[in-house]
């Protein structure tokens, strides 16, 4: 009994280093594109539908991430919660600047009329 203790332990183990693993891997995947947007002041290439479903799938797997730990214990459930957090705030960032340079959001106050 000992030996499927130990064994299911190094299990654990393994998983929780590739969950991290990949969690650093699937956090900064939109950021060359996020990084692009802004350098290049261009979202024309950037689809918005493609956004729309990672921000929707990412929500999604936040909130397993968030059950999961509630339920099984945070070790397992982190790298999920980690890495669709980081993937949530890039899809938002790529929305935003996406309404902001189709001219949806302007950020510059304008004050036409005035002298």
């Amino acid at each position: 009994m000992i030996f499927l203790t130990e064994n299911i332990d190094n299990i654990k183990a393994t998983a929780a280093i590739f969950g991290y693993i990949g969690s650093v891997l699937a956090s900064v995947f939109l950021i060359p594109q996020v990084y692009k947007v802004i350098k290049t002041k261009s979202i024309k290439d950037v689809s918005m539908v493609m956004t729309l479903i990672i921000l929707f799938g990412t929500l999604i797997w936040l909130t397993y991430g968030i059950l999961s730990g509630i339920s099984s214990g945070w070790l397992l459930a982190l790298p999920v919660i980690i890495s669709n957090a980081a993937q949530l705030i890039c899809s938002l960032i790529l929305i935003i600047l996406k309404l902001i340079y189709m001219g949806k959001i302007n950020l510059v106050k304008n004050n036409k009329g005035e002298k």
